[in-house]
């Protein structure tokens, strides 16, 4: 395939080419984007592709926060171990922090949060591509949040890892994805945000009703996971009906 001369395209030009064909692309200069756009002209299914072994550590810039004043570089969370899949505490992420986040801490500006219920990330939660969420507490205030997410396309191939990290009281602070896409933004780091928020908000209002007691407290992910195994279509009377 024949390189694309963009070079002199403007900035607004390239971000447009990679919003089309949903490359992340927020918070880069005019040289990254002229890379992404060279890439996925490249290769189409660039957002599908697994970074090298070599660059799924997460870099200390992106694990570095600060916290009441203080600059704290936080742990790589591909390097944790001891995650618990019971998600009674899991950080209570609504819609709201979910926003906060992409606006504050991503750049998404504000057009594109009003729509962000176009966004092929909340398409992907709806449709329960995230699965095998579990948690990893930190330091008493902050916690880890991991879950594979099924592709959109390649669904046969192996799923991303996609973490979050916030505060007990839902403030993301920091995310990342093994897409080679990954800018803390991408459509999956999207989904598993959406994805927390609504299980967070489900469990709420189940709580609130059945009033549990502290035996009823475990709480594991509720969501049916995406099956990319096509399902038996048969014809009966007229009828088509499917096997489950």
């Amino acid at each position: 395939m024949e390189s694309i001369a963009c070079e002199k395209w403007t900035v607004s030009l390239l971000k447009q080419y990679l919003r089309d064909r949903a490359v992340p692309h927020s918070g880069y200069c005019k040289e990254k984007l002229v890379k992404l756009v060279k890439n996925s002209h490249e290769n189409p299914s660039l957002v599908d592709q697994v970074e090298p072994t070599d660059g799924e550590s997460v870099s200390e810039s992106r694990r570095t926060i600060t916290v009441n004043g203080d600059v704290v570089v936080f742990p790589d969370p591909h390097l944790l171990t001891g995650w618990d899949d019971n998600l009674t505490k899991i950080p209570s992420i609504t819609s709201a922090c979910c926003l906060i986040y992409l606006m504050n801490k991503k750049g998404w500006p504000a057009k594109r949060l009003e729509n962000f219920e176009n966004e092929r990330g909340y398409q992907l939660c709806n449709d329960n591509h995230i699965n095998t969420v579990q948690i990893k507490p930190h330091d008493g205030n902050m916690s880890y949040i991991r879950a594979k997410c099924i592709r959109q396309t390649a669904q046969k191939e192996s799923p991303y890892c996609v973490w979050l990290l916030a505060t007990n009281r839902g403030n993301i602070e920091a995310s990342g994805c093994q897409c080679i896409g990954d800018d803390g933004s991408c459509k999956h780091v999207v989904a598993l945000m959406y994805a927390v928020a609504n299980f967070v908000h489900r469990n709420e209002v189940s709580l609130s009703i059945q009033r549990p007691t502290p035996t009823d407290l475990l709480c594991t992910w509720d969501k049916p996971h995406k099956s990319s195994e096509p399902l038996r279509i048969y014809h009966t009377d007229g009828r088509f009906v499917h096997s489950t």
